[in-house]
């Protein structure tokens, strides 16, 4: 980042004359270039700014001591603030940006990421994967409509989560349609899963998904790699048994089939309101019993140990989306990659 920023300021203000003995030279003569402990800082208050939110920025420096954040104040001048922001940068702004990687000016910061996640927190048994949003507003031709989230419009992530914690372990983001043969064979769920989980395969994971993700194929090679996966299945989707509907079901009964194709795969369909359907590779058919609701505890009820197991692991990802909308970090603008 420290290196990039000075390029950056380089690039937009280049100097009259060029000195072979200060390449970080520019034009404009209130830019100092910056350096790593500065830059850590910059970084730093950009968090601070979704802890202790204020309603302008220049608040934080303001004169009134009912305002000013003493922290900001005393480690950075509101003009050096203001002038790092106008030239921060997360990528080389002197290479060529390949027209193809609509993600290239912060391809390098994601990866340093999508490398470091892995390695600062070891998960448990249970991981889920889901889609969760970045709000933006601005135009972008890939910003996402997602009218049953809390955040609509945005940028949309696939995340694998650790179930209990909601740490984020692998993130994915989503630019349009697209991504060459495996997503037009296998589909974008199929490739969405398999490349979230590349980190945790053959580790005996139990990975939770939703109607989007699930098919047979996806979980037979989720199998072979020793991994095992729970998830609801769309009706529609051809994935289910062609007999599954025949057998008419009271309130709270349930079916079970098992897959002729894939060894341990087994498909249920339980009634509740409307039909739920499952497929999973983690689970040998039972049911328990649960409070018919948190009102109703002394009401039981039979349910599958499959559904059980998913209504408690499958929220991995919203809890991540819970944690991250207490603190939102930066200031809003029209560039995406900020």
């Amino acid at each position: 980042m420290t290196d990039n920023t000075n390029m950056n300021a380089v690039a937009k203000n280049p100097p009259a004359t060029h000195d072979a003995g200060n390449p970080l030279q520019t034009s404009d003569a209130s830019w100092e270039p910056t350096n790593p402990e500065e830059m850590k800082v910059f970084i730093a208050i950009n968090i601070l700014f979704g802890v202790d939110p204020k309603p302008e920025f220049r608040d934080y420096w303001s004169e009134d001591t009912a305002l000013h954040n003493g922290f900001v104040k005393a480690r950075m001048g509101r003009q050096r603030y203001e002038k790092l922001f106008r030239y921060f940068h997360c990528s080389n702004p002197v290479l060529p940006v390949d027209p193809d990687d609509k993600l290239a000016k912060v391809r390098t910061f994601l990866t340093v990421l999508q490398e470091n996640f892995p390695r600062m927190f070891t998960p448990g048994r249970n991981l889920s994967v889901d889609e969760a949003m970045i709000a933006f507003n601005g135009r972008l031709s890939w910003k996402q409509y997602m009218p049953k989230k809390p955040v609509k419009w945005g940028i949309k992530l696939w995340c694998l989560c650790d179930s209990e914690t909601g740490y984020c372990l692998a993130f994915y983001p989503y630019t349009g349609a697209g991504g060459g043969d495996e997503v037009l064979n296998l589909g974008l769920g199929y490739t969405v899963v398999m490349t979230v989980m590349r980190e945790y395969l053959l580790r005996n994971h139990h990975v939770y998904i939703d109607n989007f993700f699930s098919s047979v194929q996806l979980a037979s090679d989720l199998q072979q790699a020793d991994t095992y996966v729970c998830g609801t299945v769309r009706k529609n989707r051809r994935v289910l048994p062609n007999n599954i509907d025949q057998v008419r079901l009271q309130q709270y009964e349930s079916v079970k089939w098992i897959s002729e194709e894939v060894e341990n795969l087994l498909f249920i369909r339980w009634k509740d309101k409307r039909d739920v359907y499952m497929l999973s590779t983690n689970n040998d058919g039972n049911d328990t019993q649960k409070p018919r609701t948190r009102f109703r505890q002394d009401e039981m009820i039979d349910i599958p140990t499959a559904i059980k197991d998913y209504n408690s692991n499958m929220g991995g990802v919203d809890f991540l989306d819970q944690m991250r909308s207490y603190y939102n970090v930066g200031r809003t603008g029209r560039r995406w990659w900020k």
